[in-house]
């Protein structure tokens, strides 16, 4: 009974942890698609057929199919190496049948081995206090008072098979409860980490299963030919262990929760800086309006004395060339009221209006294009919503373009330096002209979906990391800058939309796909 038990109890226990490992790695990865290249498979979610079922199969297999390897002389040696091998046969199991960002790959996978080893020795702690039992029984058979030995025996089967029970239920309890949590403070998304918080996460799962290595190594000794645990040499420890294993699982555990709600803070802090940017965008607006509708009643207030002057020119002979030049300054004065572009929306009008009077000013003798940039009539995209996305674009790309301009400067200034030093060498210098910045603005609609792409020149410089989705700003304060290509995925994401960026030859392009009906806010 007691063989049959163990039997029963294995399949239940490798089958119920296949099932965690889908259901937490699951969160984290997809199940890689022949033929399709990374990132650009069907994103199955977690769902057990779709995804799971591979992982469910092989760590349910490979699992039963080390346990038929038992221990006898509980070598240390070849027990870390089977535990190795074990772990190491996942990890290339998900690294070849599974893709995701590396990131939340190693995140999953240390976290999922940390935890079902502390879940493991924590189960084997709750077992040690059950064999206490037969230290009670043992007096009582060897002083003679169990009289019926066959009653006894049975007793001790039937005890056993409960402590095998009660050590794989503490097992499931503790492994299925802490993965649940940590895929639970994730709230089920696919994140991507930088390097730092991917050290901090890390660690914790790292020193976990560090922990239980060298439990590992000295709890179970063989004292002339008969295994013994550490329990029984210090009984004191049967409380120090599974204190440190609980301390082990609570540093995973909460370093977890502890990001997640840094992240969260970090976001709402990125929110608010958002509608900050959002309401002096509107006073830029408001600001330009003014100042055309200024211009335009102090035009309509002199237009009587403008008009007095043309006819008095125009009744004087020999004044046509006067009153050529006298028009033509009369017309830059009201091209100074006209918008750059026509888009077909008149508050994307207004902005273009306002950065293009910026960039001018930043960076004199900018190359700016705009034709292309029209709004096709009845979108049914929210004209603030592509005033964010289009003003957070065009403040990224005057910033690079200002930085272009400036070390182009510096460029010029060295290189006006050198061709004088060759001068008064004798020698002989050609002058290079520095490459003047621009910026492109253009957008189309291929089916429902409606496209804007903002290039620019830049100085082939990009804050960029492995696993970082944006670059990030190259100014000091990163608190108040970098923040404009996460407003834009975000306003993406409400009409069902992307952001795409690439960079080549000293051109930086991002493109943004929306659908052209609005699905939600």
């Amino acid at each position: 009974m007691y063989d049959a038990v163990l039997v029963i109890m294995d399949i239940v226990v490798f089958s119920f942890w296949g099932w965690c490992l889908y259901r937490f790695c699951g969160s984290f990865l997809v199940l890689r698609r022949l033929g399709h290249k990374e990132g650009n498979s069907a994103r199955t979610g977690k769902s057990f057929l779709g995804n799971g079922w591979p992982m469910w199969c092989f760590w349910s297999m490979w699992k039963w199919l080390v346990s038929l390897l038992k221990e006898t002389d509980y070598n240390t040696v070849r027990l870390l190496l089977q535990t190795i091998i074990v772990y190491g046969a996942l990890l290339l199991f998900l690294c070849v049948f599974y893709e995701g960002r590396r990131g939340a790959l190693l995140f999953s996978y240390v976290t999922f081995v940390a935890v079902s080893e502390i879940s493991r020795f924590l189960a084997h702690a709750a077992m040690s206090f059950g064999n206490h039992l037969y230290d009670l029984t043992d007096p009582l058979l060897l002083e003679g008072r169990i009289t019926n030995l066959e009653m006894y025996l049975r007793f001790i089967k039937i005890y056993a098979c409960l402590i095998q029970i009660v050590m794989n239920l503490v097992f499931m309890i503790v492994l299925r409860g802490t993965l649940r949590r940590v895929s639970a403070d994730f709230g089920g998304e696919r994140p991507g980490f930088e390097r730092v918080e991917l050290k901090f996460l890390l660690l914790p799962g790292f020193i976990a299963v560090v922990c239980c290595a060298l439990l590992r190594i000295i709890l179970v000794t063989m004292e002339d030919q008969i295994p013994q645990t550490l329990y029984e040499k210090y009984p004191l420890l049967t409380v120090v262990v599974p204190l440190l294993l609980i301390l082990c699982l609570c540093l995973v555990l909460y370093s977890a929760r502890l990001f997640c709600r840094l992240k969260y803070l970090h976001e709402e802090k990125n929110r608010s800086l958002i509608l900050e940017k959002q309401l002096e965008g509107m006073e830029e607006h408001l600001r330009e309006t003014e100042r055309i509708y200024s211009k335009v009643r102090s035009m309509k207030h002199d237009m009587r004395n403008q008009l007095a002057v043309v006819m008095e020119l125009a009744g004087q002979s020999g004044a046509q060339e006067e009153l050529q030049t006298y028009l033509a300054q009369l017309n830059q004065s009201l091209n100074e009221l006209d918008f750059p572009c026509r888009t077909g929306s008149a508050a994307l009008d207004t902005l273009v209006a306002i950065k293009y009077h910026e960039m001018r000013e930043k960076i004199p003798g900018i190359s700016f294009q705009a034709e292309d940039l029209l709004i096709p009539e009845g979108l049914k995209i929210s004209p603030m919503d592509l005033s964010l996305i289009l003003g957070n674009g065009l403040d990224n790309a005057i910033e690079a373009c200002e930085r272009m301009a400036t070390v182009g400067k510096d460029t010029a200034g060295s290189e006006a330096d050198t061709e004088e030093k060759g001068v008064q060498a004798g020698g002989k210098s050609q002058q290079g002209g520095a490459e003047v910045p621009w910026i492109r603005v253009s957008t189309m609609m291929r089916a429902s979906y409606f496209f804007l792409e903002i290039a620019n020149s830049f100085d082939g410089k990009l804050n960029s990391s492995p696993g970082q989705e944006f670059p990030g700003t190259l100014k000091e304060d990163t608190n108040l800058h970098g923040i404009g290509l996460t407003s834009i995925r975000e306003t993406a994401r409400k009409y069902h939309g992307g952001v795409d960026w690439h960079e080549e030859g000293g051109v930086f392009t991002l493109t943004v796909m929306l659908k052209g009906e609005q699905v939600g806010s």
